[in-house]
Parts: structure tokens; sequence; C-alpha cells
């Protein structure tokens, strides 16, 4: 989506619909979603608890990479992933893995790069990139709908 439609519909949101979660899945979404928090305050309707970006296809990615190099189960394994959602901009980390595993210098580059540069290899399959995005897309909503309910929201 580009920026500028982006744009149109976050003011759209603002006027019509105030208190609706807004989950922006869409690339780039480490920009995305500060422009849409600039919009909605503008607006005077912005609620930081209803704005979210969602970077959780690079956790579902990490967990699995790391459950394949050190033998856990993916069900049972998280890694953190924080910062953008492309290249560089994606900070896997490992260092906070649960269960606790260890790594080595040569497996942390390794599984870096691999978390960093998976999109591009994934865009090269456009169908697992769309049944990947489905699934944390479905993930994301069961979250949401969870949020409406408890102030835990894992």
């Amino acid at each position: 989506m580009a920026l500028y439609s982006c744009a149109g519909l976050i003011e759209s949101i603002a006027k019509v619909c105030p208190t609706a979660f807004i989950n922006i899945i869409s690339n780039p979404v480490n920009s995305l979603v500060p422009m849409a928090k600039e919009i909605l305050e503008a607006a005077g309707v912005y609620n930081p608890r209803k704005l979210t970006g969602v970077t959780t296809l690079d956790i579902v990615r990490a967990n699995t990479f790391v459950s394949q190099m050190k033998g856990t189960k993916t069900s049972e394994t998280y890694v953190p992933v924080i910062g953008g959602h492309s290249g560089l901009t994606i900070l896997p980390l490992l260092s906070q893995t649960t269960p606790s595993v260890t790594f080595t210098d040569a497996e942390i580059d390794a599984l870096s790069a691999r978390i960093r540069d998976v999109s591009r290899t994934v865009l090269r399959r456009a169908l697992a990139h769309k049944l990947s995005s489905s699934e944390r897309s479905l993930g994301l909503l069961a979250c949401a709908l969870r949020a409406l309910h408890s102030d835990h929201v894992p």
C-alpha cells in the first residue's frame, strides 16, 4: 500500500470510526505505524492500545529457524524480534530466546542473516508468502479479540 493511500485510509478511520483497532500489516510497517500515529494524534483520537504494527511474521520465522537449529519444539520456542520489518531493521533478540538456549557467534550471524533475508526468499515463493501472512493475520485477529476481554495480551 502506498503511503498516501494509507494516509487517506487512516484519516477516514479517524473521522468515521475513531475507536477502531488499527493493525497495520502492509510494508513498510516501520514507516506506516508512525505516520498513522501522527494522523490519529492530529485528529485527536490516538490511542496507543489500538494502533499496532504487525511484525509477528518475523517472530514466527525466527521461532521456526531457532527450533530447527536447536532441536526445540516450535510451539514452545519464542524469539522476540524488534525493529522494522525489512532487512537490517529486523533485530532478533536471540539472547532472549525461550526456552533459554546458547548460540555460538557463527550461529548468531547465520540466524540473524536468515531471519532478515527470509522476506526476499519468501517473496520468490508468492504462495508461501500469502499463506504465512494469512496465518499471522489470523493470529493477530485472535490476539486483538482476546485484548477486548483482558488487559493481558501475549
